[in-house]
């Protein structure tokens, strides 16, 4: 999950199988699933948020947002935070 203090992972079990699709239940949380078929990473809308200020104000590109993400989340070791092709799980 990506939210506005960096990086972390959270596991998350759907509720309704089969009734609800899970990027919904997901939406209805306050996370946006980066997919709708297999949803493996979640933004909060808060991280959206910054995102589209950085992006409209300062012209951030979506890599360098991600990459000041990392920076939140371990400044030290950048390389052990799950985020891009570092980890294809994600």
């Amino acid at each position: 999950m990506l939210t506005v203090n960096g990086v972390s992972i959270t596991a998350t079990m759907v509720c309704l199988p089969g009734i609800c699709p899970h990027h919904i239940q997901l939406f209805r949380h306050g996370l946006f699933s980066a997919s709708v078929i297999h949803p493996k990473t979640a933004f909060t809308f808060d991280v959206l948020d910054h995102f589209y200020m950085d992006a409209m104000e300062c012209k951030t590109a979506g890599l360098s947002f991600s990459k000041k993400l990392r920076r939140f989340t371990n400044n030290a070791a950048l390389a052990s935070v799950p985020v891009g092709l570092h980890h294809p799980s994600f």
